[in-house]
């Protein structure tokens, strides 16, 4: 009896310590993730400024708004893909 009561609390052990490491896991997968969607934001910031910068012209200020438009529209579908759970690359 004392040796399945010993090996209860060791799996009992065990399945704890293997919670844990999921969490842990869990825990750095979504950190990961949040480090990946500033990543991805501060490239389209640049990737902004340089287009920004590329298509300064007489027409730049009717341009620079285009630009404009679409980054925030981007931003918009972001905020709506969010709120729906929707995952994109």
């Amino acid at each position: 009896m004392e040796q399945t009561q010993y090996q209860e609390e060791q799996q009992v052990e065990a399945d704890a310590e293997f919670g844990d490491g999921d969490k842990e896991r869990e825990t750095s997968k979504i950190n990961e993730e949040q480090e990946h969607k500033k990543n991805k934001e501060k490239r389209k910031d640049e990737a902004y400024e340089k287009a920004k910068e590329k298509f300064q012209d007489e027409d730049g200020s009717k341009l620079d708004k285009l630009i404009q438009m679409l980054y925030d529209l981007n931003k918009r579908v972001e905020v709506i893909e969010n709120v729906l759970g929707v995952v994109s690359k």
